[in-house]
């Protein structure tokens, strides 16, 4: 089986009885670590060089006070023990200024504790704003990428190798992995085969309950649920054993049961958890050529639904958990020539009508933040009712078109709002998708943000759809897809070593030739 592991995590109640432990164990307490620490979104990776048959113990709080770990009213809020660089603590509230500290432990992880470290104070921010870190030669994947979906941020492995959780999809039926969304690995053509999709384009992937989906030209439809005991392989090639050794197991793609004729092209591809959705159920939706709109609960066995419309639809995305009316609308697609739908059903996706547009233009992505908070703790998700927030969707398209609405069904363009700036910010730039970081899925619930990309290696944000911020990637690229690891499950505010980043997927033109590209922001 697969064995998951995080540190163990001790908050501000316990750790005045832990400290007053520090001393057993026997042996000498070590000399305290150098640690350096970088903001992140909603994070900080603490940094340090470790020794053999030293344990570290990190401790933090929100606040720009240097402290003393063993002296009252000082005391940290929070502290993790058994950590190793680069550590991520994670569930931080961004613009709060953050104060940390470690000590190290010889013998055993609850051996003697020597003096604390050198104090680092940092303040977490939004990401999205530096596009620095790109893949270069032969980690970019080789083929131009149309979309890319985050599995799981847990994946952490007992010797502390990650599961590429990050899975992207493009030309040529080509099928990509990552750990880290900068170094990727091509799916092997063996576990492809089942699904026929070597001529195929692939425009969209998304990730559900243990399970990966593709969807693409021909009425490509595909997906992995391949499992090693009792956990998933996320749509890799190396797994580990009961004795903690990688145990190479290629992945195996295999076709829906029932699905699109070749005359289908699927240009998208959305779903939900079911602790999401009204009818306990995980669904999944498809979406594409002349209004084609598909789903199932199953992995395996799609079922066409008509959709009201005969335009081309180019994304789509389950709102639900944005509180848009009365839940009543549980899903948003748009597409050619301005075309918005959505569901009338509270049960899934099975009924659709057309909302009225303001524009004419090909939208091609569609988002929305949450009124709904999730507490997430070690082995549960808890939906809590509505909070105060105003939910929002936001769709983005052709020149530089974005639309806002509170309720999926009317629609304001905000390329002619002249309290919004995006005439001036995005102009007539081809937005290619957008995704809303959603705080309030979380439980660090602050700083919700829209993240828009485009055909020109631009990067577009903005908090609530109508003043947007630019930021450059690469003038050569188009970044056609963008994901994050937010709303992964993560035990007690512990990122352990994998840190929350933005992914974002495309092509790259340089020297006449184009291939696959991917850059990060964190």
């Amino acid at each position: 089986m697969i064995k998951l592991v995080f540190s163990r995590f001790f908050t501000l109640l316990a750790i005045t009885s832990i400290l007053s432990a520090c001393g057993g164990g026997g042996g000498s307490p070590a000399s305290p670590p150098s640690i350096t620490g970088t903001a992140g979104d909603g994070q900080v990776q603490i940094s340090w060089t470790p020794l053999n048959g030293i344990y570290y113990w990190i401790f933090f709080t929100q606040s720009n006070q240097p402290f003393d770990i063993n002296n009252a009213p000082n005391v940290p809020q929070q502290g993790f023990i058994g950590a190793s660089p680069t550590y991520v603590v994670g569930n931080l509230t961004n613009s709060l200024t953050t104060s940390m500290v470690a000590n190290a432990h010889s013998g055993n992880v609850n051996g003697p504790g020597g003096p604390q470290s050198n104090d680092v104070i940092v303040t977490p921010r939004l990401a999205a704003t530096s596009w620095t870190s790109q893949c270069s030669g032969s980690s970019c994947p080789q083929s131009i990428m149309n979309a890319v979906a985050f599995g799981d941020s847990g994946s952490t492995v007992l010797d502390g190798s990650t599961i590429h959780p990050y899975v992207a999809a493009g030309n040529n039926g080509s099928i990509y992995t990552s750990p880290d969304g900068l170094t990727w690995t091509a799916q092997p053509a063996a576990a492809l085969s089942l699904c026929n999709i070597s001529t195929d384009t692939l425009y969209g992937v998304a990730f559900n309950n243990f399970t990966f989906y593709v969807v693409g030209s021909n009425g490509a439809l595909c997906f992995n649920t391949q499992s090693f005991g009792n956990y998933p392989q996320y749509g890799l090639t190396d797994v580990v054993d009961l004795n903690d050794n990688w145990a190479p197991a290629n992945a195996v793609w295999s076709p829906a049961v029932t699905q699109p004729d070749h005359t289908t092209t699927l240009y998208a591809v959305g779903g939900t958890e079911q602790v999401f959705n009204n009818n306990g159920t995980s669904i999944f939706v498809a979406v594409g050529s002349s209004g084609a709109v598909w789903d199932t609960t199953d992995s395996q066995n799609w079922l066409s639904v008509a959709s009201s419309v005969s335009q081309d639809l180019f994304a789509v995305n389950y709102t639900a958990n944005c509180g848009l009316l009365t839940y009543n609308y549980q899903w948003i697609a748009v597409g050619a020539g301005g075309t918005i739908i959505h569901t009338t059903d509270s049960s899934g996706a099975t009924s659709w009508s057309a909302a009225t547009s303001p524009v004419t233009s090909n939208l091609r992505g569609v988002a929305c933040s949450p009124n709904t908070t999730l507490y997430t703790y070690p082995s549960n998700l808890y939906v809590y009712p509505p909070n105060n927030t105003t939910p929002i969707a936001v769709v983005v398209g052709d020149n530089g078109t974005v639309l806002t609405s509170p309720d999926g069904v009317t629609w304001t363009s905000q390329n002619s709002n002249s309290s919004s700036n995006v005439s001036t910010v995005i102009g007539t730039d081809n937005l290619k998708s957008v995704y809303a970081l959603n705080r309030n899925l979380e439980v660090r619930f602050n700083n919700t943000q829209f993240v828009a990309t485009s055909a020109t290696g631009n990067i577009y944000t903005s908090t609530d759809g109508v003043t947007w911020a630019k930021y450059s990637v690469n003038a050569g690229s188009s970044l056609n897809a963008i994901t994050s690891t937010s709303g992964s499950n993560v035990p007690n505010g512990n990122f352990g070593t994998v840190p929350f980043s933005y992914v974002a997927v495309g092509s790259l033109t340089a020297n006449g030739t184009t291939s696959g590209f991917s850059a990060i922001s964190q």
